[in-house]
C-alpha cells in the first residue's frame, strides 16, 4: 500500500461512523491535490523569476521553461509507474540541508546590519536611510536616499499630489 492509500486508511479508522468516512477521505485527497498542485505552480514560478534575475534572454528563460517541463513530467510519469525515488529524495533532503548550513552563518553575519536598520526605522527619525546608517558602503542605498529626498521636498511644496 502506498502513502496516501495508507494515510487515507488511517484518516478514515479516526472518523467516527461510516457516513463521514467517504468525505473525510475525499477531503483529504482533494487537499493533498492542491498541495501539490500549489507547490507546483510555486516552484515554476519560483524558477521563472530567478531565470529572469539571472539572465532576460529569451533563449535562457525558453531552456529553463523546458527543464521545468522535463521535471514535471518525470515527476508525473514516476508516480504513474510506481517508482520508487527514495534516493532522488534523500540527495534532495542532503542539498537542502547543505544550504541551510551555508545560511546560517550568514543569518549571523548579516543580523548587524538588519538590528542597525531596524532601530533607524523605530527611531522615527527623518533622516534617510543611507550607508552610514548601517556602516558598510552601498551606492543603492545612497541613491535611493538621494532621489527620496528630492521627492519629499517636492511633496511638501505640494502635498495635494502626494494624496491623489
Amino acid at each position: 500500500m502506498g502513502k496516501l492509500p495508507k494515510y487515507l486508511a488511517s484518516a478514515a479508522e479516526l472518523t467516527p461512523g461510516t457516513g463521514l468516512n467517504t468525505a473525510v477521505t475525499l477531503l483529504i485527497s482533494l487537499c493533498f491535490g492542491l498541495f501539490a498542485f500549489t507547490c507546483l505552480l510555486g516552484f515554476i514560478s519560483f524558477s521563472e523569476i530567478c531565470a529572469n534575475r539571472i539572465s532576460r534572454k529569451t533563449a535562457f528563460i525558453n531552456v529553463v521553461r523546458g527543464l521545468d517541463l522535463v521535471v514535471v513530467c518525470f515527476g508525473m510519469l514516476t508516480s504513474i509507474v510506481g517508482m520508487d525515488l527514495g534516493a532522488l529524495w534523500d540527495l534532495s533532503d542532503f542539498a537542502n540541508i547543505l544550504i541551510a548550513y551555508c545560511n546560517i552563518p550568514l543569518l549571523y553575519l548579516g543580523f548587524r546590519y538588519v538590528k542597525k536598520a531596524q532601530e533607524h526605522y523605530e527611531s522615527g527619525l527623518e533622516t534617510p536611510f543611507t550607508s552610514e546608517v548601517v556602516g558598510i558602503p552601498v551606492t543603492v542605498w545612497d541613491e535611493k536616499a538621494e532621489i527620496r529626498g528630492d521627492g519629499m521636498k517636492d511633496a511638501e511644496d505640494n502635498p495635494k499630489e502626494i494624496q491623489d
